[in-house]
């Protein structure tokens, strides 16, 4: 080997040995706190703001922001706070601001988990964020804090049974708005007089009045990213100011009654292993596409998609059948759920039921959330509207109508779909008066239709099939009239001229029973005889119709 080759290899290998592991990019974060500092909720120069996150550990104090001016393009003193992280390329992370009490964490993003997210593919300030309160953020001024004693009481009994909880390594904790979301600050005990249950005290300056979120935490002690918080929502309780002073130190108290760890008690599992087959009727989403030409690509409805190419399930409903490795909520995306083999709903004859099945072992939560998502969109409804599924033990089959979203008391709704709004109602026919209630997919014909013929249910349930006369009749423009649906069902309703030709379909979907009224508008038809039909389970019935133009 020569003299330049060896040259050439020793600083080609040191060259390697300098170079990173991996590439990291400068991501700057920013947020506008001015909304908080005009509602008295946000001090600049004593409370901080910080992005905790899956970089670190969604610590809140690891990685404040500021207002000086030195990241990001805002200057000094403006309200917008900032600052620059580097982090791993190619990496997706989640993130969400954070900011001292009374704000404490952002609340209800986008996603399923309720964060921000990001994917790294190069340097980037990222977009000035407003700090979001689900709520909106509170107006502070003039209120007033005041110190307070919250007791806190668990009972950990059904998850000491069902090995979740071990007494002898385990610790149980409470985090909330009033501890800074702290997951070792307060470590609850043991009551002496009931082993089963734990206690804690906690003195906090709180705001009078509010609503305090807090939740329960299992972990290992001084655990600072513990994995076991209760399910969302956030358990919450009031302050009025009208408390008093039962232990006579000078410090109102507030004492919490004793409550299950998840609100589960033992009726809560299953006491016996279960087959659950969901089957999602995804005709909502294929005929809004049909009608718009795109559905949305995320709950917020900022994004949008031309297609649909399968459906994925999301969430604890999914995690808890062990399927796969996630026991909880997969991050969104095509890349992210829709990569994911064991989460895939199928089609198997094509009918647009998409069906997927899981096992659940004995001890498994009855009472579980869940979301389903094209593509792994998470496209059904808003953020953190999902679906409420109560499973029993055995062999069970829950049909679900996409974009209808079913309650923990097992009604159901579809106006608060992605961004909000309702975009799958006009396919979508609810019928919460029923046992038990239900959702079925219609082609038009759903609550908010205005697509077209404009069909309206009276509430009334006939016993028999009827046509009624229109009115006016005869007509110019438009006529009015009636048509009694027995039970549900396929419905049509056309007009006929006198030699057989259809010139219009008026209802072509599956309703529920009840009596409808339908406009028809005859803009276009010549003058002359017309004939109204209704076609419903096996009944035909016939109204003759006069348009004088």
């Amino acid at each position: 080997m020569n003299t330049a080759t060896r040259h050439l290899l020793l600083g080609l290998a040191l060259t390697l040995l300098a170079a990173p592991a991996w590439a990291q990019s400068d991501i700057v974060f920013q947020v506008d706190m001015n909304a908080a500092i005009d509602n008295c909720a946000f001090t600049p120069g004593e409370d901080v703001v910080s992005v905790p996150g899956s970089f670190n550990g969604f610590d809140t104090s690891a990685d404040p922001l500021s207002d000086d001016g030195t990241n990001g393009d805002m200057t000094a003193g403006d309200g917008v706070y900032a600052t620059t992280l580097s982090l791993e390329d190619d990496s997706t992370y989640q993130y969400k601001f954070w900011a001292s009490e009374p704000l404490g964490w952002e609340s209800d993003q986008d996603t399923g988990s309720g964060n921000r997210e990001l994917t790294v593919d190069g340097p980037e300030t990222l977009p000035v964020a407003d700090f979001f309160k689900a709520d909106g953020i509170p107006d502070l001024c003039g209120s007033e804090i005041e110190t307070y004693e919250v007791v806190f009481q668990v009972d950990m009994s059904v998850q000491i049974s069902m090995g979740n909880f071990d007494p002898e390594q385990d610790v149980v904790v409470v985090a909330g708005e009033l501890n800074g979301w702290n997951t070792t600050a307060d470590t609850l005990v043991q009551d002496p007089f009931d082993p089963d249950i734990y206690v804690g005290l906690v003195t906090a300056d709180l705001l009078v009045p509010s609503t305090q979120p807090y939740k329960y935490i299992i972990g290992e002690p001084g655990d600072t990213a513990p994995d076991g918080w209760e399910n969302d929502p956030n358990k919450t309780f009031e302050v009025t100011g009208d408390e008093t002073d039962q232990s006579g130190n000078g410090i109102p108290e507030v004492i919490l009654p004793v409550r299950f760890f998840n609100n589960a008690g033992p009726d809560d599992f299953l006491d016996a292993p279960a087959t659950i087959t969901f089957n999602v009727d995804l005709g909502t989403a294929f005929q809004l596409l049909a009608d718009e030409g795109e559905i949305p690509a995320n709950a917020a409805a900022t994004d949008f998609t031309s297609e649909i190419n399968g459906l994925y399930i999301n969430g604890p409903i999914a995690g808890a059948s062990n399927a796969d490795e996630i026991e909880d909520w997969a991050s969104w995306g095509p890349d992210q759920l829709g990569d994911i083999e064991s989460r895939a709903l199928a089609d198997p004859d094509g009918d647009n039921i998409y069906t997927i099945t899981y096992e659940y072992d004995a001890g498994t939560m009855r009472n579980l959330s869940g979301k389903f998502g094209t593509d792994g969109y998470d496209n059904e409804a808003a953020g953190f509207n999902d679906h409420r599924f109560f499973i029993d033990p055995g062999t069970q089959t829950i049909n679900v109508v996409f974009g209808c979203m079913r309650q923990d008391d097992g009604t159901f709704e579809d106006d608060n779909g992605p961004g909000g709004e309702p975009v799958y109602d006009p396919y979508a026919l609810i019928d919460n008066t029923a046992t038990p209630p239900t959702c079925i997919f219609v082609e038009s014909g759903g609550e908010n239709d205005d697509k077209g013929t404009a069909v309206e249910g009276t509430g009334v349930v006939p016993a028999t099939a009827a046509l009624r006369g229109s009115y006016p009749n005869p007509f110019a423009g438009t006529t009015t009239f009636e048509y009694a649906v027995p039970e549900s069902g396929p419905v049509h309703v056309a007009v006929y001229d006198l030699v057989g030709r259809r010139v219009a379909v008026l209802v072509d979907a599956v309703q529920t029973a009840d009596t409808y009224r339908v406009t028809f508008d005859a803009a276009g038809l010549a003058s002359g005889v017309y004939v109204a039909q209704l076609r419903t389970g096996g009944t035909v019935l016939s109204r003759r119709l006069t348009v004088v133009n």
